[in-house]
């Protein structure tokens, strides 16, 4: 694949950590009327004594980082499939425009009308009256067998203020496209993409993440990742900035289910990494077309390589959107281990919908609660300070 090469540099923004959370199995729903609005409207709110340099008003001293960190390195996971689900995942139901199913309403062409491109609007209830989450995809064919993609995804609290908004530039090779553009998984195809995740309108998280997928054989097919990615600024209190490196370096499942959804299911190892602030940049390699991934298309420079964990993960995604994941992820030389699951009785857009716990020596040490979004809070039981968590970033 011939890909424009990118170095990206830290830049002085705005402090947030990675962090991560997991969920079960099953579909959106049907019936169940969501009672979550309230809840994550309170959940966004528990943020609300954070000061404008990002550290709570109310605590003394800074959380534990190596729980923050471990969750860096097994978020990365769900966030780059919660991605590539946006540019990947298509359904027969994608074909209507403006139909309420299910609290999704999807438009072919956007609502802007713009050539080659899908809306997808996800709401907080069933009814679809408020805007939960809203995403825009643009497709341009480069050749028979390629194209590029452009990605914007914005979360929204249930008032209707912009949590955080991510923007993607991916590339597609060896594949074939079907309807609205999206790549045939039959065929199978090798997916790129650069990304920046925006909290509170400040660029914040840089990231890079590609996809090896095999063609499908009864439904099922196998696949490799790898990517990297870190915060730009880190903890001005500790003059640290942090990041992380992992993937599906060796060859998991992608099946595509009965009902349409498709899962992911494999083993995903990820580093913790820190550096001075300003010290850290996101490079690239060669892009891999095989599995398992030997030499990854995306590292980090600059940075001293901390605690690795490594574990299973299965996440399910509905019109692209996650509906199911359990995560169990086990922290090198006995550090951090992180297990985390769905209640799929609750709405995806509930604060509960996901829960999890960090633990070190079999005790607890953190536990956290987010919706399929990856927003939520967590709780550091050290300093007994909950703290936001933005689209599986933790902000503090």
């Amino acid at each position: 694949m011939n890909r424009t090469r990118t170095s990206v540099t830290a830049a002085a923004l705005a402090f947030a950590l990675s962090a991560c959370s997991g969920a079960g199995t099953g579909s959106l729903p049907q019936n169940a009327l969501p009672q979550a609005a309230n809840a994550v409207e309170t959940a966004a709110n528990a943020g609300a004594a954070i000061s404008q340099n990002g550290v709570r008003a109310d605590a003394s001293t800074p959380p534990s980082l190596g729980p923050i960190e471990a969750l860096n390195a097994a978020g990365a996971s769900i966030r780059d499939l919660s991605e590539e689900a946006q540019t990947d995942t298509g359904r027969g139901s994608q074909t209507s425009s403006g139909t309420c199913r299910k609290g999704i309403e999807l438009y072919v062409p956007d609502k802007a009308g713009t050539p080659d491109s899908m809306q997808r609007e996800v709401f907080w209830d069933a009814g679809c009256t408020k805007l939960a989450r809203d995403s825009v995809r643009v497709f341009t064919p480069t050749s028979g067998s390629s194209e590029n993609v452009t990605l914007d995804v914005i979360n929204y609290s249930p008032a209707g203020a912009k949590l955080s908004e991510r923007s993607a530039e991916v590339t597609f090779a060896d594949a074939t496209f079907g309807s609205n553009g999206f790549p045939n998984p039959t065929d199978g195809f090798d997916r790129n993409a650069t990304s920046t995740l925006a909290i509170a309108g400040t660029r914040t998280i840089l990231a890079g993440d590609e996809f090896v997928v095999s063609p499908l054989s009864n439904g099922s097919g196998t696949f490799c990742s790898d990517s990297a990615g870190y915060n730009a600024v880190g903890f001005p209190a500790l003059g640290k900035t942090f990041g992380w490196e992992g993937g599906f370096l060796t060859a998991g499942t992608r099946t595509v289910n009965s009902d349409g959804s498709v899962t992911w299911n494999g083993t995903h190892t990820g580093t913790a990494y820190e550096a001075p602030i300003g010290s850290l940049s996101l490079v690239t390699g060669t892009p891999n077309t095989a599995c398992p991934i030997v030499a990854p298309d995306y590292s980090l420079s600059g940075g001293t390589a901390g605690g690795s964990s490594t574990g299973a993960l299965t996440a399910t995604f509905d019109n692209g959107e996650l509906v199911d994941l359990t995560l169990d992820h086990t922290g090198s030389r006995g550090s951090y281990a992180i297990a985390a699951s769905t209640d799929t009785k609750l709405w995806p857009t509930n604060p509960r919908f996901i829960t999890g716990t960090v633990t070190s020596g079999g005790k607890t040490i953190a536990h956290f609660a987010v919706n399929a979004f990856g927003d939520g809070t967590i709780s550091v039981f050290a300093t007994g300070t909950i703290y936001r968590i933005v689209d599986w970033i933790v902000v503090k």
